[in-house]
């Protein structure tokens, strides 16, 4: 990432300035501003099942969401 130097009209210190970054999903071309964001959203258009409920094997796509389901079997 570059940073744009901008001068401080009051005290004349540079400081950096940040830029943003959009990262954009390649099936629905919904924007991110964390790359992170980004890969955890692309998951979802995966058709893979990866996790799934040892107490009543319901699938999910994302070991997040199976984390808050066991938390309903808890209750």
């Amino acid at each position: 990432m570059y940073a744009v130097i901008q001068l401080d009209s009051e005290n004349h210190r540079l400081r950096p300035k940040r830029v943003k970054m959009e990262f954009v999903c390649k099936y629905c071309n919904r924007t991110f501003n964390k790359h992170y964001s980004l890969l955890i959203h692309e998951r979802n258009h995966m058709p893979t099942v990866n996790y799934r409920c040892e107490m009543c094997y319901k699938s999910f796509k994302r070991q997040d969401s199976l984390q808050q389901h066991r938390c309903g079997h808890s209750r």
